[in-house]
């Protein structure tokens, strides 16, 4: 999400300054691009200047917050001048080179080298992608291969979780648990199967512990094995922390009793680390914040802070033996990408891991996660989340009215800042400065609580895609200054309500205003 940084009161006339340019449905036929959510296409962002860290700058030179690091990729920020001349010295050193027929090139054996060397998994070689989707679905077709080799050609069903997102190539999709994924696209296949989601609020049973719920999920697991027949399920993917699907944290034993399930069934355990891995969750990898024992891991996204397109996968020892030996019995492993491991991604990854090891990432994501409490305690149930350098505080509106547990909404609401100022930000890369974090932390919470509050008077919420965006502009948000700027009150319309209630960033109770209601800021940063 792209957050606009504007320093003076915003009036309706500049509303416009708050979101990109819209594009017409006539311009989206025109143009040649196929852009992902038609509904809210907008003009790209097309350059950053050197040493830009966090920020983007528009077509019209106006600069914004990236406050999601891209799609959690852009770990070390932009214009970074170090991956830049890294970029540089390989175009001029060597252009291209691909993988195929027992070929490689310096940079490609380097970066496997490396990630061997860290890997949470039990790594013999390591196989280069284009992307997290192409890296999951070699993962598919590797457990199908490993399966062949091993004279178990039923074993072939892979499980997923309801929730998970994997990427969107057909297998990858396939793996994804996102309904809205699916929809007209004839995906999930043959094949591919889903248990259950393992966010403890949402589908736990009343008065259901985590431990209870873990164990249930663990069981409901072992079930769906049994009816399928355990000798038809090749492996069982999943990620350490949901990112997609709401950027969920397992309760503590969900994992361990699913191992214990996988073990006895002889599944592969993949473990996709194409949001977690180098540094998010505050370790190296999210295997290794859960204490998770994968067969193999896929990684992305930060393996190149997205300076270039690439994506691993690891392969252990035991199953690039078998798949050698029937590679030998049939004459060719055909499988491989045109661009995988290419020389510049392969340099860039080199150097983006160098930066992770030499300026300590692991440890100041674990000093972040220290001063971040691990749940806000009350019978509201909130749940403040955290992993390194990934948070999310959940206030649950109903809960908390239903409930009335004001303390427990104070304390989550202190724990979301304190991991945001401490520079552990949802998405935000590893650079990104405390009253950035407070920023995005406040129009966050703007933006949310206008599709859930805002009412007209007895009637439905007025529809349009700028509402909350013109009612963000008329309480006169600066996103330089976390402080909310003065509030004109000519400009709440009178038939407008904001709501009511207290919410997880601190606002105290609406009162009316001129017959409208406004919003008392509690100074609480």
């Amino acid at each position: 999400m792209l957050y606009p940084l504007q320093s003076q009161t915003i009036t309706p006339p500049d509303e416009d300054r708050y979101r990109l340019i819209p594009r017409e449905p006539a311009t989206l036929r025109a143009s040649s691009t196929l852009i992902p959510n038609l509904r809210a296409s907008a003009t790209l962002v097309p350059r950053s200047s050197p040493r830009e860290g966090i920020y983007v700058i528009d077509d019209q030179g106006k600069r914004y917050i990236e406050g999601m690091a891209g799609l959690w990729c852009t770990a070390l920020g932009y214009g970074n001048e170090e991956l830049i001349e890294a970029d540089r010295e390989q175009l001029a050193r060597l252009s291209f080179a691909h993988l195929f027929g027992a070929k490689s090139h310096d940079k490609a054996v380097e970066l496997a080298e490396k990630l061997k060397a860290i890997s949470p998994a039990p790594t013999s070689k390591v196989f280069f992608t284009s992307s997290g989707s192409e890296a999951n679905d070699s993962q598919v077709k590797f457990a199908w291969y490993y399966n062949n080799a091993r004279g178990l050609p039923q074993k072939k069903k892979i499980i997923s979780r309801v929730k998970a997102y994997h990427g969107v190539t057909v297998a990858a999709s396939s793996l994804t648990g996102l309904p809205n994924n699916h929809l007209d696209f004839d995906v999930p296949i043959d094949r591919f199967l889903h248990t259950d989601c393992p966010h403890h609020y949402r589908f736990a049973l009343p008065g259901e512990s985590e431990q209870d719920f873990a164990t249930r999920l663990a069981a409901n697991l072992d079930a769906l094995i049994q009816s399928e027949g355990p000798d038809t399920i090749a492996a069982f993917i999943a990620e350490p922390m949901m990112g997609a699907g709401g950027v969920i944290v397992p309760p503590e034993t969900h994992f361990d009793r699913v191992q214990e399930v996988l073990a006895k069934y002889d599944i592969l355990f993949i473990v996709d680390e194409v949001i977690t891995g180098f540094g998010r969750l505050g370790d190296r990898f999210g295997s290794e914040t859960l204490g998770l024992k994968p067969h193999s891991i896929t990684v992305a996204k930060a393996l190149t802070s997205a300076y270039a397109p690439l994506g691993a996968v690891t392969v252990s020892e035991p199953v690039y033996q078998a798949m050698l030996d029937q590679n030998r019995k049939i004459g060719a492993f055909a499988h491989g990408f045109t661009y995988g491991g290419h020389p510049l991604a392969a340099a860039l990854g080199v150097k983006a891991l160098e930066i992770y090891e030499r300026d300590d990432f692991v440890g100041r994501g674990q000093a972040a996660r220290a001063q971040v409490p691990g749940k806000a305690e009350g019978a509201c149930r909130l749940s403040a989340r955290r992993r390194g350098a990934r948070a999310w505080v959940d206030g649950r509106g109903r809960a908390r009215r239903r409930q009335g547990n004001q303390a427990g909404v104070q304390s989550a609401g202190r724990s979301g800042r304190t991991c945001l100022g401490a520079g552990a930000g949802r998405g935000l890369d590893h650079s990104h400065h405390r009253r950035h974090a407070r920023a995005v932390l406040r129009l966050r919470h703007h933006r949310r609580r206008d599709r859930r509050d805002v009412r007209s008077a007895g009637a439905r919420p007025r529809p349009g895609p700028s509402d909350g965006r013109a009612r963000r502009s008329r309480r006169g948000l600066s996103l330089t200054n976390p402080k909310p700027l003065p509030v004109k009150p000519a400009l709440l319309p009178p038939a407008t309500s904001l709501g009511a209630g207290v919410n997880r960033i601190g606002w105290r109770r609406c009162r009316r205003v001129n017959g409208a209601r406004s919003l008392r800021p509690r100074r609480a940063c």
